[in-house]
């Protein structure tokens, strides 16, 4: 695109305006949809995503929050399963509120999991889209 990176550097900072041709250019060679949203609330003033949905929804991030989701709730299975072996009589309130933490881990891995196949469907609908006419893979794929 040929920009120095003092250009880039003064506009990160603030000390230059970013010129439209170059910030249309730029969001033009990134291809990110993300990017393009950013881009319009710079352009507009106006806010088009909510800050909880300022993220990028690919699938190497699901799988990292996937496995953040994993690795927590495995932590608890040892003490969950030695829960789960006691007589009724030897469950304590403590033993409870943890199978409920448990509970929760299991949940919020379970939502991540959705999340990660999600965000994997909606990549190779983006790959079959991209694909030029007569190379798609799975004709069929958007219709499922």
């Amino acid at each position: 695109m040929h920009l120095s990176k003092s250009n880039i550097t003064n506009w990160l900072t603030g000390d230059r305006d970013i010129p439209l041709n170059r910030l249309l250019g730029v969001m033009n060679y990134l291809d990110d949809d993300l990017f393009r949203y950013q881009v319009a609330e710079y352009l507009c003033g106006l806010r088009l995503l909510s800050p909880e949905e300022v993220s990028i929804d690919i699938p190497q991030t699901r799988y990292i929050e996937t496995s953040k989701e994993e690795a927590e709730r495995k932590a608890l299975d040892t003490k969950v399963m030695w829960i789960f072996n006691k007589k009724a009589s030897e469950v304590t309130k403590q033993d409870i509120q943890d199978v409920e933490y448990y509970l929760q881990q299991l949940s919020e891995e379970t939502d991540s999991q959705t999340s990660m196949q999600v965000s994997i469907h909606n990549l190779i609908r983006q790959w079959i889209i991209n694909r030029p006419q007569g190379g798609v893979a799975y004709e069929s794929y958007g219709q499922s």
